[in-house]
């Protein structure tokens, strides 16, 4: 894939889970693009896409280091995304006020 500020410059896709070049686009249209990673199974419109460097300053992520980083505090504990609790919060309110 080029880049299109500069057409002498090429670029490749990147899947933001595993930084594997096996992006493929899957589908198009009015919602925008989805791609899929063949490696991971990662489908969705977020890709990274890197120039190549020729000097391989590029460098994606080994199968076997750690992908996310989180907190030195946070320990072995079960990490809960905001979403799920703010939905669980709205259901407890209806639930609340149905009972009401």
């Amino acid at each position: 894939m080029k880049n299109t500020q500069d057409p002498d410059r090429a670029s490749s896709l990147h899947c933001p889970l595993c930084g594997s070049t096996s992006v493929t686009y899957k589908t198009g249209g009015y919602g925008g693009m989805i791609y899929r990673c063949k490696d991971c199974g990662y489908m969705g419109a977020f890709v990274v896409e890197l120039d190549d460097d020729p000097g391989g300053t590029n460098q994606a992520a080994e199968p076997g280091e750690e992908k996310l980083q989180y907190p030195k505090d946070v320990g072995d504990k079960f990490l809960v995304p905001l979403w799920v609790k703010i939905l669980a919060i709205l259901f407890l309110i209806v639930v609340i006020l149905y009972i009401f």
